[in-house]
Order: structure tokens, then sequence, then C-alpha cells
């Protein structure tokens, strides 16, 4: 279903508040005195102003995603404790969907390029990696640009395989011959008894002497999504898999592209 834009649909809110308005005048004006007339109609306005507000907000795109996890439910995974150790790279490190917390960026500084589809997400990042507005599907970056590539749970965020395969097939397309892609995320190749529409994914990160919690949320993919499943697309994508690391439900896979 269509989001309602507000701005080009202005004028539905204010004809509606105003049909509710002319209503309850009319069916006051029939019932009560003058006085009590004004106080109902002004009552009736803004209780339809509320409605239309809070409609609004439930069908808006920043916080309607609150209000389907409200009536969705969601799974809520035991928090974990993650070191995010350090890596060599002589070169340039593309990290995918690298807004909001910037842990890669923290971690390799000016040698990260951070893409990010959403600009606020860049914006977030409060210093370190170079940040670019950029589809991981459609690089714009030539063959061979980058000698590491990371994806920290983000690829979670993708709601299609086909859309997973066409962001590793581009990271391999990016990456140097003998570069690494290294892939952080959560297993859900089993759905919990009790599913519910969205989970998340709580960590305790440590990036150096830094430390900080996080929280990363989705809804849950229609197909089952763990180690097997992305080692496939990887080698689809032309990948070798080098090494695996699992801390309960979080899984850091290392690839390379011989």
């Amino acid at each position: 279903m269509a989001k309602f834009d507000v701005k080009k649909h202005w004028w539905v809110v204010i004809i509606a508040v105003a049909v509710i308005g002319i209503a309850a005048v009319l069916i006051t004006d029939m019932w009560l005195p003058n006085h009590q007339v004004i106080v109902v109609s002004l009552a009736s306005s803004l209780i339809a102003i509320f409605l239309v507000a809070m409609f609004l907000v439930i069908r808006s795109k920043r916080f309607g995603k609150y209000w389907q996890i409200l009536v969705g439910g969601i799974t809520t995974f035991e928090p974990v404790k993650l070191e995010v150790k350090d890596f060599e790279s002589d070169g340039l490190v593309l990290d995918i969907g690298g807004g909001g917390e910037g842990i890669i960026g923290r971690l390799k500084g000016k040698q990260a390029v951070a893409i990010d589809i959403r600009r606020g997400e860049l914006d977030e990042i409060l210093a370190g990696p170079q940040k670019v507005v950029m589809d991981a599907r459609q690089l714009a970056f030539p063959d061979g640009s980058f000698q590491n590539a990371t994806a920290f749970f983000s690829m979670m965020y993708l709601k299609t395989q086909d859309d997973l395969q066409q962001v590793m097939s581009e990271a391999w397309r990016v990456l140097k011959p003998g570069a690494h892609l290294h892939l952080w995320d959560v297993d859900l190749s089993k759905y919990p008894a009790k599913r519910k529409e969205f989970y998340l994914v709580r960590l305790r990160y440590r990036v150096g002497e830094y430390e900080s919690t996080t929280g990363y949320g989705m809804r849950w993919p229609e197909e089952p999504r763990g180690e097997e499943y992305y080692l496939q697309l990887a080698s689809q994508a032309g990948f070798q898999h080098l090494t695996t690391a699992r801390e309960k439900h979080i899984f850091y896979l290392v690839f390379i592209k011989q």
C-alpha cells in the first residue's frame, strides 16, 4: 500500500477536518443552545485534527515502522558481546551500508569508504570514513577499486535474494584480486516457536578501546537466512570462503576474491 504523502495531499487533510467540523455544527445546532454548539464544534474539530494527525503518523515512512512493530510484535535476541577486530588492508575498504554507528569507519578511519542509500544514516557518523550516498546494488566504482569490503549487519536489510545477490556480485566486481569480503550478520535460519513479524539483534561491541551498545531490527525475511545461505550467495558471486567465527546467533564470515 502506498504511503500517504502529506505534501501532495494536504488538501485532503483540510477538507476532511472541514467536513467533520461542519457536520458537527449542523448536528449540534439542531439540539443544543448556541453556546454549547460552539463548545461541541471546537471539541469535534480538535478530535478530527487529532485523528487525522495519528493517521498521518502511522502511515508516514519515519514513524510508521514503530506502529507496525507495536501491532506485529518483535522477537528480541539475547544480547551479544562482540569485539570487532582490525584486519589488514593495503588499500581502501568499501563499507557497505556503513551509515549509523559507523563501526567500520571507526575501525579503519579515512581508509574506509562508507556507502549508504540514505544520507541521514551517513550524517550520523561523527568522524572517520569517507561518505558516499550510493546503492550497493549498483556501485559506481570501477572494477578492482578496493582492497577489502565489509558488510556489518547491513545485508539483513535487503529484502529479497535478488537484492543480496546483486550486492555480492557488485562487491566482487569492485574488489581487487586477492581482496577480502568481511560479513557480519545474524542467524535467521530457524524461526522461533512464537514467530513475530519483526526481530531485534542487540550488541555490545568493542572497537579498539571504544565500547558501546546498539541494536539492529528488521522484518523477518520470507526465506531462512543463515551461514549456509550467505555462503551460497557468495559462492555464486565468485567468492571463496576462508573462515567463520560465531558468537551465539551472530556469525562473521570472511571470503576472498581469487
